[in-house]
């Protein structure tokens, strides 16, 4: 299965969806015809910070939601709750338990190290 996001305006879903193919459920459009429509995205797991985790970082140990034994990173993953597109992930009790609480996983690791090696500052976007 894929992950697709139907962008049509006039669909009364306009969501992500899985499917072998390009063709939202909901309004039918079909992302082969017009690819503006239906896009397809790259599926960003939720990556949670765990200190039983099997997935060794600089700033501790973490954990897939979707896939707790996994011992690599997939592709993509996020501690950022509104990065996340993986519908698995956004399943997970964690994840429902985070976005309940508004808790983010992500960890100013790189942000810091970035500030006390070269002075920098990293620019927070978004509110």
């Amino acid at each position: 299965m894929k992950l697709f996001r139907c962008c049509n305006e006039a669909c009364s879903v306009q969501g992500d969806f899985e499917a072998e193919v390009a063709v939202c459920p909901a309004c039918k459009s079909d992302g082969r015809v017009n690819a503006d429509v239906v896009i397809e995205l790259v599926p960003v797991h939720y990556f949670v910070k765990d200190a039983a985790g099997p997935i060794h970082t600089p700033a501790g140990n973490r954990r897939i939601a979707c896939m707790p034994l996994r011992e690599r990173l997939p592709k993509a993953a996020s501690g950022e709750r509104k990065a996340v597109t993986c519908p698995h992930c956004k399943a997970s009790a964690k994840f429902v338990q985070d976005e309940a609480g508004e808790v983010d996983q992500h960890d100013n690791f790189i942000e810091k190290k970035m500030a006390a090696e070269h002075g920098l500052k990293a620019v927070v976007q978004g509110p």
